[in-house]
């Protein structure tokens, strides 16, 4: 059965309260967490933070129809826009250049795009195993020679103004490493190895594709993974104008969700990857706390990740997420995009 596009290309499999809207909840009105009063973070120049204006009808399909990725695209933008006719091409060839996608990564910085639209910016495409595509209705799963080329056409047709990925954490951490050093014969763990790579080096390409569009790319994970040893990730980092910075995941909100801990601040030292410099900056605060505690305005002690609390932090906090949104649209004026 084929899934229906919700706003993104494709529909996750799985949705929760922290990575994606309620399916068919009004664009104008986002997520309920809006509702809130913003927090300190979230204020970053009111004019880049805004509610849709009121429509007064919906944009759907035409009968029975299946929506092209380029349709699903040109609808997003036309509800975003609210514009028809001439100023609306204008402002869509404008919107295109100023679109957030995210690869190898569910939706979560498009989420939030979508939860609290931006002026500057659009959310785009979001590709991977927990989206399915809606041309056949199955994940986009980056093994598959048919949907890497899919996703590497959509790229090159969309050129989004910043590409966000993010690698899958268990066959780089430390402890997997740790595994394949104790049983390194495990035919398991050398396939999940050898898979995860493939992922890697494809998204590699199309950070260089980024670059070499004159755009932005930013990638994510643990600092200490054994990902940013792989080749295409050592590739990018010898390029001009190519970082790795360090920040502490502590200082944008992440904390323990479940246990005795629940509330703690969960330290989590990621690395970020990315050629543009204003981006970089905004997610390099670092936590100055010592033997244990953490520097954040509410203090406390930070909870180790194990067990289903390492799985929880594969979550991005709302900070990280506004942050990088931050970050983009300072590097936008930096640029004189806008």
């Amino acid at each position: 059965m084929t899934a229906k596009p919700d706003g993104i290309i494709g529909e996750p499999l799985q949705r929760d309260e922290n990575t994606a809207p309620e399916r068919n909840a009004p664009a104008n009105n986002g997520h309920t967490e809006s509702h809130e009063a913003p927090r300190d973070d979230e204020m970053h120049d009111a004019e880049d933070v805004q509610a849709e204006p009121a429509t007064d009808m919906e944009m759907g399909m035409l009968g029975s129809l299946e929506p092209e990725p380029s349709d699903v695209v040109s609808e997003l933008l036309l509800q975003q826009l609210g514009s028809t006719g001439n100023s609306y091409r204008r402002e869509t060839r404008k919107a295109f250049r100023h679109m957030v996608s995210e690869i190898y990564s569910p939706p979560r910085v498009t989420a939030e795009l979508r939860r609290r639209p931006r002026r500057h910016l659009l959310p785009g495409f979001a590709l991977d195993l927990t989206v399915l595509d809606p041309d056949d209705g199955q994940p986009w799963d980056f093994c598959s020679r048919e949907k890497r080329e899919k996703a590497r056409a959509m790229r090159r047709k969309t050129k989004p103004f910043l590409l966000i990925g993010s690698s899958e954490c268990t066959a780089f951490c430390t402890w997997q490493h740790l595994n394949e050093a104790k049983y390194p014969d495990s035919d398991k763990i050398q396939r999940a190895r050898i898979r995860a790579e493939l992922h890697l080096e494809f998204v590699a390409s199309l950070y260089r594709e980024q670059i070499e569009d004159g755009l932005y790319f930013l990638h994510e994970h643990p600092r200490w993974a054994s990902s940013w040893k792989v080749k295409g990730m050592k590739a990018l980092q010898m390029i001009d104008g190519v970082e790795l910075v360090q920040g502490d995941q502590c200082q944008y909100g992440a904390m323990a969700r479940r246990g005795k801990h629940r509330g703690s601040p969960v330290l989590k030292p990621t690395g970020f990857l990315s050629n543009s410099p204003k981006i970089l900056e905004a997610l390099s605060k670092r936590c100055s706390g010592k033997h244990g505690a953490c520097s954040r305005p509410e203090g406390g002690r930070h909870a180790i990740l194990e067990g289903k609390l390492a799985h929880d932090a594969a979550q991005y906090p709302r900070g990280l997420c506004q942050a990088m949104l931050k970050g983009a649209t300072a590097q936008l004026r930096a640029d004189r995009r806008l």
